[in-house]
């Protein structure tokens, strides 16, 4: 056999072998996880939800979503006392909702997520109790640093509805959206663009100045006269020293909120 496809056929056969290797690793590290990860829900499981400090998987992501909320009443300040959180959500179909909080800036690997139930479709939920001094208040975790997200359906093509967290006060009407992104690299620029189901921009803007790579920051959606239903939130970054960077969209159901909107609404135990 000529060397050219004698050494054609040998690199075929290390890629196999290599591929092989590489496919076996990895259906082993997803086993590890599993099982870590049922660990670590039976360590923290506090009924309605699973709720501890957790090892995240170290990662860096162009551009990762930490945090989608609605306008929420006034939370207390320094370390949280002992009340109740409820996170109020409207949902717009039958799809199951998954709910899970973090830190916005990692110092304790925080970690909550609320367990599966029959939330009510097209209809206000709330989610509670979420008793502040089993975790939150012994791990002195401020509530200013939390980030929450609801989202909806499969993973691979995730929809959100926006969060709105609040403890005994009452309701305010949310007139704005908040969303704290986290960059993978320095940006020096930030665009963003809001369509509605119909791909029909309303409204675009931008933001300047440098948002550091690893330090979560904010960007904030006026929600007043929005029509209700499905929108498309498409934000492109432009790294520090680069004409070009991440680009992602975020679909999510838009729906106005009234003060007495989560206070009629029955909690889930």
């Amino acid at each position: 056999m000529p060397w050219g496809k004698m050494g054609m056929n040998s690199s075929i056969q290390f890629q196999r072998v290599s591929l092989l290797i590489i496919v076996s690793l990895l259906v082993s590290v997803a086993l590890v996880f599993a099982q870590a990860d049922e660990k670590w829900k039976k360590q923290n499981d506090h009924g309605n939800r699973y709720e501890g400090r957790i090892g995240i998987p170290a990662g860096n992501p162009p551009l990762e979503l930490l945090s989608f909320v609605g306008g929420s009443a006034p939370l207390p300040a320094g370390a949280p006392p002992d009340v109740a959180l409820k996170i109020c959500f409207f949902l717009p179909d039958s799809s199951p909702a998954f709910i899970s909080a973090r830190e916005l800036e990692e110092e304790k690997q925080y970690w909550m997520e609320a367990k599966q139930t029959s939330w009510k479709p097209q209809k206000w939920n709330t989610f509670t109790p979420w008793p502040t001094k089993d975790v939150l208040r012994r791990e002195e975790i401020p509530l200013s640093n939390l980030g929450v997200t609801v989202r909806l359906g499969e993973i691979n093509k995730p929809r959100f509805v926006p969060a709105v967290l609040f403890s005994e006060t009452a309701l305010v009407a949310v007139t704005s959206y908040k969303l704290h992104l986290r960059p993978g690299g320095t940006l020096k620029r930030v665009d963003y663009e809001l369509f509605d189901d119909k791909r029909k921009s309303i409204k675009s803007a931008s933001l300047f100045g440098e948002r550091i790579a690893g330090a979560p920051f904010t960007l904030e959606l006026d929600a007043r006269g929005l029509a209700e239903g499905w929108k498309h939130l498409n934000i492109t970054g432009t790294y520090k020293g680069k004409d070009r960077g991440p680009a992602e969209e975020y679909e999510f159901y838009h729906k106005p909120l009234q003060p007495q909107s989560c206070t009629l609404v029955k909690g889930h135990d």
